[in-house]
Protein backbone atom coordinates (compact mmCIF):
# COMPACT_ATOMS: atom_id res chain seq x y z
CA UNK A 1 0.00 0.00 0.00
CA UNK A 2 3.11 1.78 0.76
CA UNK A 3 3.72 1.98 -3.31
CA UNK A 4 0.35 2.84 -4.25
CA UNK A 5 0.51 5.89 -1.78
CA UNK A 6 3.55 6.96 -3.28
CA UNK A 7 1.96 6.39 -6.71
CA UNK A 8 -0.82 8.66 -6.03
CA UNK A 9 1.54 11.46 -4.62
CA UNK A 10 3.66 10.97 -7.82
CA UNK A 11 0.42 11.64 -9.80
CA UNK A 12 -0.49 14.84 -7.74
CA UNK A 13 2.63 15.94 -7.99
CA UNK A 14 3.00 15.84 -11.73
CA UNK A 15 -0.69 17.01 -12.57
CA UNK A 16 -0.36 20.32 -9.70
CA UNK A 17 2.81 21.67 -11.35
CA UNK A 18 2.79 24.64 -13.61
CA UNK A 19 5.71 23.82 -15.71
CA UNK A 20 4.98 20.02 -16.73
CA UNK A 21 1.42 19.58 -15.28
CA UNK A 22 -1.94 21.66 -15.52
CA UNK A 23 -1.39 23.65 -12.10
CA UNK A 24 -3.92 24.31 -9.45
CA UNK A 25 -6.97 24.05 -11.80
CA UNK A 26 -6.10 20.66 -13.10
CA UNK A 27 -5.21 19.02 -10.00
CA UNK A 28 -8.24 21.00 -9.13
CA UNK A 29 -10.65 19.14 -11.22
CA UNK A 30 -8.70 15.90 -10.87
CA UNK A 31 -8.79 15.92 -6.72
CA UNK A 32 -12.58 17.06 -7.05
CA UNK A 33 -13.32 14.06 -8.51
CA UNK A 34 -11.39 11.70 -6.12
CA UNK A 35 -13.72 13.66 -3.26
CA UNK A 36 -16.52 12.80 -5.39
CA UNK A 37 -15.84 9.16 -6.18
CA UNK A 38 -15.06 8.54 -2.16
CA UNK A 39 -17.94 10.38 -0.84
CA UNK A 40 -20.35 8.28 -3.32
CA UNK A 41 -18.80 4.72 -2.64
CA UNK A 42 -18.41 5.28 1.24
CA UNK A 43 -22.07 3.31 1.95
CA UNK A 44 -20.71 0.24 -1.09
CA UNK A 45 -17.47 0.04 0.78
CA UNK A 46 -18.79 -0.38 4.00
CA UNK A 47 -21.03 -3.34 2.14
CA UNK A 48 -18.02 -4.45 1.35
CA UNK A 49 -16.67 -4.84 4.42
CA UNK A 50 -19.70 -6.26 5.95
CA UNK A 51 -20.16 -8.99 3.24
CA UNK A 52 -16.09 -9.51 4.14
CA UNK A 53 -17.06 -10.21 7.95
CA UNK A 54 -19.89 -12.12 7.68
CA UNK A 55 -18.47 -14.48 4.61
CA UNK A 56 -15.36 -15.02 6.94
CA UNK A 57 -17.28 -16.01 9.94
CA UNK A 58 -19.13 -18.66 7.85
CA UNK A 59 -16.05 -20.13 6.45
CA UNK A 60 -16.57 -23.52 8.04
CA UNK A 61 -19.94 -24.07 6.17
CA UNK A 62 -19.13 -23.57 2.47
CA UNK A 63 -22.27 -23.52 1.41
CA UNK A 64 -23.65 -21.01 3.75
CA UNK A 65 -20.87 -18.44 3.31
CA UNK A 66 -21.31 -18.97 -0.83
CA UNK A 67 -25.08 -17.72 -0.06
CA UNK A 68 -24.27 -14.61 2.05
CA UNK A 69 -20.98 -13.83 -0.55
CA UNK A 70 -23.52 -13.94 -3.48
CA UNK A 71 -25.71 -11.59 -1.62
CA UNK A 72 -23.46 -8.88 -0.50
CA UNK A 73 -21.85 -9.05 -4.00
CA UNK A 74 -25.42 -8.55 -5.48
CA UNK A 75 -26.15 -5.20 -2.92
CA UNK A 76 -22.69 -4.32 -3.89
CA UNK A 77 -23.22 -4.17 -7.77
CA UNK A 78 -26.52 -2.75 -7.58
CA UNK A 79 -25.64 0.29 -5.43
CA UNK A 80 -23.07 1.38 -7.65
CA UNK A 81 -24.89 0.59 -10.32
CA UNK A 82 -27.84 3.02 -9.36
CA UNK A 83 -25.48 5.71 -8.18
CA UNK A 84 -23.53 5.72 -11.21
CA UNK A 85 -26.90 5.79 -13.77
CA UNK A 86 -27.80 9.01 -11.16
CA UNK A 87 -24.23 10.37 -11.71
CA UNK A 88 -24.73 9.98 -15.51
CA UNK A 89 -27.82 11.42 -15.63
CA UNK A 90 -27.08 14.53 -13.46
CA UNK A 91 -24.49 15.03 -15.43
CA UNK A 92 -26.46 15.92 -19.24
CA UNK A 93 -28.50 17.87 -16.69
CA UNK A 94 -25.56 20.31 -15.83
CA UNK A 95 -24.51 20.43 -19.52
CA UNK A 96 -22.60 17.92 -22.28
CA UNK A 97 -20.13 16.20 -20.36
CA UNK A 98 -18.62 14.99 -23.42
CA UNK A 99 -17.15 17.72 -24.49
CA UNK A 100 -15.34 18.03 -21.30
CA UNK A 101 -15.80 21.93 -20.90
CA UNK A 102 -17.76 22.21 -18.06
CA UNK A 103 -15.71 20.46 -15.20
CA UNK A 104 -18.84 19.55 -12.86
CA UNK A 105 -20.56 17.74 -15.82
CA UNK A 106 -17.26 15.96 -16.66
CA UNK A 107 -16.80 15.09 -13.08
CA UNK A 108 -20.35 13.28 -12.42
CA UNK A 109 -20.12 11.58 -16.13
CA UNK A 110 -16.68 10.29 -15.34
CA UNK A 111 -17.09 8.96 -11.84
CA UNK A 112 -20.59 7.96 -12.94
CA UNK A 113 -18.94 5.73 -15.50
CA UNK A 114 -16.23 4.26 -12.39
CA UNK A 115 -19.14 4.01 -10.37
CA UNK A 116 -20.48 1.36 -12.81
CA UNK A 117 -17.27 -0.66 -13.23
CA UNK A 118 -16.46 0.01 -9.09
CA UNK A 119 -19.61 -2.24 -8.08
CA UNK A 120 -17.85 -5.60 -9.59
CA UNK A 121 -14.53 -4.47 -8.08
CA UNK A 122 -15.30 -3.89 -4.80
CA UNK A 123 -17.55 -7.62 -4.72
CA UNK A 124 -14.37 -9.22 -5.64
CA UNK A 125 -12.50 -7.59 -3.53
CA UNK A 126 -14.97 -8.21 -0.40
CA UNK A 127 -14.77 -11.67 -1.39
CA UNK A 128 -10.99 -11.71 -2.09
CA UNK A 129 -10.57 -9.91 1.96
CA UNK A 130 -13.21 -13.06 3.63
CA UNK A 131 -10.61 -15.80 1.82
CA UNK A 132 -7.81 -13.65 3.48
CA UNK A 133 -6.39 -13.10 -0.09
CA UNK A 134 -5.23 -9.71 0.90
CA UNK A 135 -1.90 -9.82 -0.91
CA UNK A 136 -3.85 -10.34 -4.56
CA UNK A 137 -5.92 -6.98 -2.92
CA UNK A 138 -2.95 -4.98 -2.32
CA UNK A 139 -1.43 -6.10 -5.83
CA UNK A 140 -4.37 -4.76 -8.17
CA UNK A 141 -5.42 -1.77 -5.92
CA UNK A 142 -1.18 -0.88 -6.46
CA UNK A 143 -2.27 -0.90 -10.55
CA UNK A 144 -4.91 1.84 -9.76
CA UNK A 145 -2.36 4.92 -9.49
CA UNK A 146 0.03 2.99 -11.48
CA UNK A 147 -2.07 2.95 -14.46
CA UNK A 148 -2.81 6.43 -13.79
CA UNK A 149 0.61 7.72 -13.58
CA UNK A 150 1.11 6.40 -17.39
CA UNK A 151 -2.00 7.62 -18.64
CA UNK A 152 -1.19 11.46 -17.17
CA UNK A 153 1.63 11.56 -19.08
CA UNK A 154 0.18 11.00 -22.04
CA UNK A 155 -3.11 12.40 -21.44
CA UNK A 156 -0.85 16.10 -20.36
CA UNK A 157 1.38 15.57 -23.52
CA UNK A 158 -2.01 15.96 -25.79
CA UNK A 159 -3.89 18.61 -23.82
CA UNK A 160 -0.23 20.57 -23.72
CA UNK A 161 0.27 19.86 -27.76
CA UNK A 162 -3.48 20.13 -28.88
CA UNK A 163 -5.20 22.43 -26.55
CA UNK A 164 -7.54 20.30 -25.26
CA UNK A 165 -9.91 20.97 -22.54
CA UNK A 166 -8.80 20.28 -18.69
CA UNK A 167 -11.42 18.68 -18.24
CA UNK A 168 -9.85 15.28 -20.07
CA UNK A 169 -7.37 14.72 -17.31
CA UNK A 170 -10.84 12.95 -15.90
CA UNK A 171 -10.22 9.76 -18.17
CA UNK A 172 -7.21 8.66 -15.91
CA UNK A 173 -10.06 7.43 -13.44
CA UNK A 174 -11.51 5.23 -16.14
CA UNK A 175 -8.16 3.69 -17.30
CA UNK A 176 -7.23 3.18 -13.49
CA UNK A 177 -10.32 1.38 -12.53
CA UNK A 178 -10.50 -1.03 -15.50
CA UNK A 179 -6.65 -2.17 -14.99
CA UNK A 180 -7.18 -2.50 -11.44
CA UNK A 181 -10.66 -4.60 -12.62
CA UNK A 182 -8.99 -6.61 -14.30
CA UNK A 183 -6.08 -7.65 -11.97
CA UNK A 184 -8.70 -8.42 -9.45
CA UNK A 185 -10.64 -10.69 -11.61
CA UNK A 186 -7.89 -12.74 -12.73
CA UNK A 187 -6.61 -13.14 -8.78
CA UNK A 188 -10.80 -14.35 -8.13
CA UNK A 189 -11.07 -16.82 -10.87
CA UNK A 190 -8.73 -19.03 -8.82
CA UNK A 191 -11.15 -18.73 -5.88
CA UNK A 192 -13.43 -21.79 -4.96
CA UNK A 193 -16.56 -19.99 -5.59
CA UNK A 194 -14.95 -17.77 -8.74
CA UNK A 195 -17.31 -16.63 -10.92
CA UNK A 196 -20.30 -18.67 -9.95
CA UNK A 197 -20.61 -15.71 -7.30
CA UNK A 198 -21.97 -13.79 -9.83
CA UNK A 199 -25.55 -15.87 -10.15
CA UNK A 200 -28.20 -13.59 -8.87
CA UNK A 201 -31.29 -15.94 -9.26
CA UNK A 202 -31.25 -17.09 -5.62
CA UNK A 203 -30.17 -13.39 -3.60
CA UNK A 204 -32.87 -13.97 -0.57
CA UNK A 205 -33.52 -11.87 3.05
CA UNK A 206 -30.08 -11.92 4.09
CA UNK A 207 -29.28 -9.23 1.59
CA UNK A 208 -30.80 -6.99 4.57
CA UNK A 209 -28.43 -8.03 6.90
CA UNK A 210 -25.66 -6.97 5.13
CA UNK A 211 -27.48 -3.65 4.20
CA UNK A 212 -27.78 -2.78 7.80
CA UNK A 213 -24.37 -3.94 8.73
CA UNK A 214 -22.70 -2.12 5.92
CA UNK A 215 -24.33 1.42 6.96
CA UNK A 216 -22.60 1.17 10.30
CA UNK A 217 -19.76 0.16 8.54
CA UNK A 218 -19.94 3.26 5.73
CA UNK A 219 -20.18 5.35 8.99
CA UNK A 220 -17.09 4.64 10.94
CA UNK A 221 -15.26 4.77 7.88
CA UNK A 222 -16.07 8.25 7.37
CA UNK A 223 -13.04 9.24 8.91
CA UNK A 224 -10.21 6.90 8.01
CA UNK A 225 -10.83 6.57 4.16
CA UNK A 226 -10.89 11.02 4.42
CA UNK A 227 -14.06 11.14 3.25
CA UNK A 228 -14.49 14.35 6.38
CA UNK A 229 -11.31 15.85 4.81
CA UNK A 230 -13.04 14.96 0.77
CA UNK A 231 -16.27 16.65 2.54
CA UNK A 232 -14.60 19.95 2.87
CA UNK A 233 -13.18 19.88 -0.60
CA UNK A 234 -16.99 19.83 -2.24
CA UNK A 235 -18.36 22.76 -0.01
CA UNK A 236 -14.67 24.88 -0.86
CA UNK A 237 -15.92 24.55 -4.60
CA UNK A 238 -19.55 25.00 -3.85
CA UNK A 239 -18.83 28.17 -1.97
CA UNK A 240 -16.55 29.45 -4.39
CA UNK A 241 -16.50 28.09 -7.48
CA UNK A 242 -13.14 28.09 -8.11
CA UNK A 243 -11.34 25.00 -9.25
CA UNK A 244 -7.41 26.90 -8.63
CA UNK A 245 -8.40 26.98 -4.94
CA UNK A 246 -10.13 24.07 -4.47
CA UNK A 247 -7.06 22.53 -6.52
CA UNK A 248 -4.75 24.10 -4.24
CA UNK A 249 -6.72 22.96 -1.05
CA UNK A 250 -7.11 19.48 -2.14
CA UNK A 251 -3.37 19.30 -2.39
CA UNK A 252 -2.79 19.44 1.43
CA UNK A 253 -5.86 16.93 1.81
CA UNK A 254 -3.04 13.99 0.78
CA UNK A 255 -0.72 15.33 3.25
CA UNK A 256 -3.06 15.72 5.79
CA UNK A 257 -4.28 12.13 5.59
CA UNK A 258 -0.47 11.08 7.38
CA UNK A 259 -2.84 12.71 10.55
CA UNK A 260 -4.94 9.47 9.83
CA UNK A 261 -1.92 6.87 10.31
CA UNK A 262 -2.46 5.28 13.26
CA UNK A 263 -6.29 4.07 12.01
CA UNK A 264 -4.53 1.38 10.22
CA UNK A 265 -4.22 -0.23 13.51
CA UNK A 266 -7.77 0.14 13.70
CA UNK A 267 -8.88 -3.20 12.19
CA UNK A 268 -6.50 -5.71 14.38
CA UNK A 269 -7.59 -3.32 17.71
CA UNK A 270 -10.81 -4.11 16.69
CA UNK A 271 -10.90 -7.99 16.35
CA UNK A 272 -7.73 -8.23 20.03
CA UNK A 273 -10.80 -6.51 21.71
CA UNK A 274 -13.86 -8.27 20.70
CA UNK A 275 -11.54 -11.33 21.40
CA UNK A 276 -11.38 -10.30 25.29
CA UNK A 277 -14.93 -9.13 24.96
CA UNK A 278 -15.82 -12.30 24.13
CA UNK A 279 -13.72 -14.00 27.10
CA UNK A 280 -14.73 -11.15 29.81
CA UNK A 281 -11.36 -10.47 30.46
CA UNK A 282 -11.25 -6.58 31.50
CA UNK A 283 -8.36 -5.95 32.12
CA UNK A 284 -7.18 -6.76 28.30
CA UNK A 285 -9.41 -4.77 27.35
CA UNK A 286 -7.93 -1.33 29.14
CA UNK A 287 -4.45 -3.11 28.50
CA UNK A 288 -5.67 -2.31 24.42
CA UNK A 289 -6.93 0.80 25.07
CA UNK A 290 -3.63 2.72 26.78
CA UNK A 291 -1.98 0.60 24.01
CA UNK A 292 -3.94 2.37 21.40
CA UNK A 293 -3.93 5.43 23.13
CA UNK A 294 0.20 5.39 23.25
CA UNK A 295 0.79 4.38 19.87
CA UNK A 296 -1.44 7.17 18.55
CA UNK A 297 0.68 9.91 20.64
CA UNK A 298 4.10 8.25 19.19
CA UNK A 299 3.78 7.93 15.78
CA UNK A 300 1.04 10.46 15.14
CA UNK A 301 2.78 13.70 16.80
CA UNK A 302 5.93 12.15 15.25
CA UNK A 303 4.22 12.61 11.74
CA UNK A 304 2.89 16.31 13.08
CA UNK A 305 6.49 16.82 13.26
CA UNK A 306 7.60 16.11 10.03
CA UNK A 307 4.64 17.56 7.96
CA UNK A 308 4.05 20.72 10.27
CA UNK A 309 7.81 21.36 10.25
CA UNK A 310 8.38 20.50 6.33
CA UNK A 311 5.26 22.16 5.45
CA UNK A 312 6.73 25.26 3.34
CA UNK A 313 9.48 23.18 1.96
CA UNK A 314 7.08 20.09 0.69
CA UNK A 315 4.69 22.89 -1.07
CA UNK A 316 7.93 24.72 -2.31
CA UNK A 317 10.12 21.97 -3.71
CA UNK A 318 7.00 19.65 -4.79
CA UNK A 319 5.01 21.60 -5.94
CA UNK A 320 5.82 25.02 -6.67
CA UNK A 321 6.16 28.30 -5.25
CA UNK A 322 2.45 29.23 -6.35
CA UNK A 323 1.25 27.09 -3.05
CA UNK A 324 2.76 29.43 -0.74
CA UNK A 325 2.08 33.20 -1.83
CA UNK A 326 -0.81 34.92 -3.60
CA UNK A 327 -4.44 33.10 -4.70
CA UNK A 328 -3.42 29.65 -4.22
CA UNK A 329 -1.34 29.93 -0.51
CA UNK A 330 -1.83 26.94 1.49
CA UNK A 331 0.64 26.85 3.99
CA UNK A 332 -1.01 27.81 6.68
CA UNK A 333 -4.62 25.70 6.09
CA UNK A 334 -1.46 22.88 5.80
CA UNK A 335 -0.70 23.43 9.27
CA UNK A 336 -4.58 23.72 10.36
CA UNK A 337 -5.75 20.38 8.20
CA UNK A 338 -3.30 17.75 9.52
CA UNK A 339 -3.99 18.87 12.67
CA UNK A 340 -7.67 18.38 12.18
CA UNK A 341 -6.86 15.01 10.99
CA UNK A 342 -4.69 14.02 13.99
CA UNK A 343 -7.51 14.80 15.95
CA UNK A 344 -10.02 12.92 13.99
CA UNK A 345 -7.92 10.18 14.01
CA UNK A 346 -7.57 10.07 17.78
CA UNK A 347 -11.56 9.96 17.89
CA UNK A 348 -11.67 7.31 15.35
CA UNK A 349 -9.07 4.86 17.53
CA UNK A 350 -11.00 5.07 20.36
CA UNK A 351 -14.28 4.37 18.58
CA UNK A 352 -12.16 1.00 17.36
CA UNK A 353 -12.54 -0.08 20.98
CA UNK A 354 -16.00 0.53 21.66
CA UNK A 355 -16.23 -1.11 17.98
CA UNK A 356 -14.36 -4.40 19.63
CA UNK A 357 -16.54 -4.29 22.03
CA UNK A 358 -20.54 -4.36 20.35
CA UNK A 359 -21.15 -0.54 20.78
CA UNK A 360 -21.23 -0.45 16.83
CA UNK A 361 -23.84 2.12 17.35
CA UNK A 362 -22.45 4.23 19.80
CA UNK A 363 -19.57 5.12 17.50
CA UNK A 364 -21.51 5.35 13.97
CA UNK A 365 -23.53 8.19 15.85
CA UNK A 366 -20.46 9.77 17.46
CA UNK A 367 -18.23 9.71 14.30
CA UNK A 368 -21.28 10.42 12.04
CA UNK A 369 -21.51 13.29 14.84
CA UNK A 370 -17.92 14.19 13.80
CA UNK A 371 -18.90 14.94 9.87
CA UNK A 372 -22.07 16.80 10.28
CA UNK A 373 -20.40 19.11 12.13
CA UNK A 374 -17.84 19.05 9.88
CA UNK A 375 -20.12 20.17 7.19
CA UNK A 376 -21.45 22.73 9.45
CA UNK A 377 -18.56 24.32 10.61
CA UNK A 378 -16.78 24.49 7.19
CA UNK A 379 -19.95 26.24 5.63
CA UNK A 380 -20.28 28.79 8.40
CA UNK A 381 -16.24 29.87 8.18
CA UNK A 382 -16.72 29.92 3.98
CA UNK A 383 -20.04 31.88 4.79
CA UNK A 384 -18.64 34.78 6.93
CA UNK A 385 -15.55 34.74 5.30
CA UNK A 386 -13.41 36.10 7.65
CA UNK A 387 -10.46 35.01 6.04
CA UNK A 388 -8.88 33.79 2.88
CA UNK A 389 -11.51 30.18 1.31
CA UNK A 390 -8.66 28.10 1.89
CA UNK A 391 -8.01 29.21 5.69
CA UNK A 392 -11.69 29.59 6.10
CA UNK A 393 -12.22 25.81 5.44
CA UNK A 394 -9.56 24.77 7.64
CA UNK A 395 -10.57 26.18 10.43
CA UNK A 396 -13.80 25.31 10.36
CA UNK A 397 -12.71 21.52 10.14
CA UNK A 398 -10.32 21.91 13.13
CA UNK A 399 -13.05 23.47 15.33
CA UNK A 400 -15.37 20.45 13.72
CA UNK A 401 -13.43 18.15 15.46
CA UNK A 402 -12.13 19.91 18.59
CA UNK A 403 -15.85 20.50 19.31
CA UNK A 404 -16.92 16.49 19.52
CA UNK A 405 -13.41 15.18 21.24
CA UNK A 406 -14.56 16.41 24.96
CA UNK A 407 -17.25 13.91 24.61
CA UNK A 408 -15.32 10.80 23.96
CA UNK A 409 -13.32 10.16 26.67
CA UNK A 410 -16.68 10.05 28.53
CA UNK A 411 -18.54 7.77 25.65
CA UNK A 412 -15.06 5.61 26.53
CA UNK A 413 -15.54 5.90 30.15
CA UNK A 414 -19.49 5.07 30.33
CA UNK A 415 -18.56 1.65 28.54
CA UNK A 416 -15.71 0.65 28.80
CA UNK A 417 -15.38 2.15 32.86
CA UNK A 418 -11.72 3.00 31.98
CA UNK A 419 -10.27 6.38 32.14
CA UNK A 420 -7.89 7.52 29.78
CA UNK A 421 -4.74 9.08 30.52
CA UNK A 422 -3.53 12.12 28.58
CA UNK A 423 0.07 12.71 30.67
CA UNK A 424 1.47 10.82 27.38
CA UNK A 425 -0.28 13.23 25.08
CA UNK A 426 1.14 16.28 27.14
CA UNK A 427 4.52 15.21 26.74
CA UNK A 428 4.29 14.56 23.39
CA UNK A 429 2.56 17.61 22.45
CA UNK A 430 5.57 19.44 24.68
CA UNK A 431 8.08 17.54 22.34
CA UNK A 432 5.97 18.30 18.74
CA UNK A 433 6.37 22.18 19.68
CA UNK A 434 10.22 21.66 20.79
CA UNK A 435 11.03 19.98 17.49
CA UNK A 436 8.64 22.26 15.46
CA UNK A 437 10.52 25.56 16.84
CA UNK A 438 13.90 24.30 15.49
CA UNK A 439 12.47 23.86 12.19
CA UNK A 440 10.40 27.37 12.59
CA UNK A 441 13.89 29.36 13.56
CA UNK A 442 15.62 27.77 11.05
CA UNK A 443 13.38 27.81 8.02
CA UNK A 444 10.35 30.02 8.50
CA UNK A 445 10.08 33.59 7.68
CA UNK A 446 11.28 35.66 9.22
CA UNK A 447 13.65 33.90 10.60
CA UNK A 448 14.66 31.81 7.89
CA UNK A 449 18.57 31.39 8.12
CA UNK A 450 18.65 28.23 5.98
CA UNK A 451 17.19 28.67 1.72
CA UNK A 452 13.96 26.31 1.68
CA UNK A 453 13.94 25.95 -2.06
CA UNK A 454 15.66 22.61 -3.24
CA UNK A 455 15.48 19.18 -2.35
CA UNK A 456 18.79 19.36 -0.12
CA UNK A 457 17.95 21.64 2.57
CA UNK A 458 14.52 19.56 2.56
CA UNK A 459 16.28 16.05 3.24
CA UNK A 460 18.53 17.79 5.45
CA UNK A 461 16.11 19.34 7.90
CA UNK A 462 13.59 16.01 8.08
CA UNK A 463 16.62 14.56 8.84
CA UNK A 464 17.35 16.97 11.79
CA UNK A 465 13.62 16.86 13.13
CA UNK A 466 13.91 13.05 13.18
CA UNK A 467 16.36 13.01 15.58
CA UNK A 468 15.46 15.49 17.71
CA UNK A 469 11.83 14.66 18.11
CA UNK A 470 12.68 10.91 20.05
CA UNK A 471 15.15 12.78 22.38
CA UNK A 472 13.06 15.44 23.16
CA UNK A 473 10.30 12.87 24.05
CA UNK A 474 12.36 10.54 26.10
CA UNK A 475 13.57 13.28 27.63
CA UNK A 476 10.22 14.97 28.54
CA UNK A 477 9.48 11.48 30.19
CA UNK A 478 6.90 10.45 27.52
CA UNK A 479 8.66 6.81 26.99
CA UNK A 480 8.86 4.40 29.60
CA UNK A 481 11.57 1.29 30.23
CA UNK A 482 8.43 -0.85 29.78
CA UNK A 483 8.12 0.78 26.29
CA UNK A 484 11.49 0.70 25.70
CA UNK A 485 11.54 -3.11 26.55
CA UNK A 486 8.25 -3.98 24.39
CA UNK A 487 9.77 -2.13 21.51
CA UNK A 488 13.25 -4.43 21.98
CA UNK A 489 11.44 -7.50 22.47
CA UNK A 490 9.72 -6.43 19.09
CA UNK A 491 12.75 -5.64 17.36
CA UNK A 492 14.59 -9.12 18.24
CA UNK A 493 11.58 -10.89 16.41
CA UNK A 494 12.71 -9.19 13.15
CA UNK A 495 16.47 -10.29 13.56
CA UNK A 496 17.11 -6.32 14.31
CA UNK A 497 18.07 -6.42 17.85
CA UNK A 498 21.79 -5.58 17.16
CA UNK A 499 20.68 -2.58 15.31
CA UNK A 500 18.44 -1.24 17.00
CA UNK A 501 20.35 -2.03 20.82
CA UNK A 502 22.96 0.71 20.67
CA UNK A 503 20.06 3.42 19.76
CA UNK A 504 17.71 2.23 22.82
CA UNK A 505 20.88 2.45 25.23
CA UNK A 506 21.65 6.14 24.26
CA UNK A 507 17.72 6.82 24.36
CA UNK A 508 17.69 5.16 28.10
CA UNK A 509 20.71 7.26 28.82
CA UNK A 510 18.42 10.31 28.01
CA UNK A 511 15.82 9.04 29.87
CA UNK A 512 17.79 8.81 33.27
CA UNK A 513 19.53 12.30 33.17
CA UNK A 514 15.99 13.62 32.79
CA UNK A 515 14.06 15.38 35.42
CA UNK A 516 10.40 14.05 34.63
Amino acid sequence: MMVASLLTWLLVVIVSRQDIGLGAEGVGILNTAYAFFGIFSIVSAGMSQATSQIVSSKIFDKKVAFEYARNGTFIIIVTDIVIGIGLIIASFIIDLPVTFQHELSSIFFIIGIVMLIAGVRDGIVSNLAAVGEYDDIVKAYTTFPLSQVLSVIVLLILIKTMTLPVGLILIVYVVGVIVQLHFLFKYFRHLWFNTQIFRFNKVDRRVFGIMRQGFYFAVTNLIPSGIVGSIATIILLIFTQNYQIVGAFSIILGYSMGGLIVTGFAWPLITSVAEAYGENNTEKIHYYLHLIVKIYFYVTFFTLTLNIGLSRGILSVFHGEIYVTGVTDVWIPFILVISAFAIAGFEYVLCSVLLGIGKGRIAAIYLGSVFLSTVGFVSLFLGLGFFSPQINAAVGFLIATLVMAPFLPHIVKKNVNETISFSIGWKSLVALICTISVAAVLTWPPLMFLPFNNLGVLILIAILLTVIYPCVLVFFGAVSEEDFELFERKMEEYGLKKIISPILNFFRKIARISPF
